[in-house]
């Protein structure tokens, strides 16, 4: 993970999700007003359980608009 120290945006590396990981999450919705469509410049990934507490922080840690 990385947080821009200008943007303040966080860059996450993480795998990949397949086709069928895919369709799961477009079954399931989501939120009020989003597609569940994926445009083309943009990818679902999957972040391992391990790895969630590690994204809090870094959200916590960068200010109160992510945290």
């Amino acid at each position: 993970m990385w947080l821009s120290t200008e943007t303040g945006e966080l860059f996450v590396q993480s795998y990949r999700a397949t086709d069928e990981e895919i369709r799961e999450c477009k079954e399931a919705g989501s939120g009020p007003g989003h597609s569940t469509e994926v445009p083309p410049h943009e990818t679902i990934i999957r972040i391992p359980v391990s790895v969630l507490q590690i994204l809090q922080e870094a959200c916590s840690a960068s200010g109160p608009h992510l945290g």
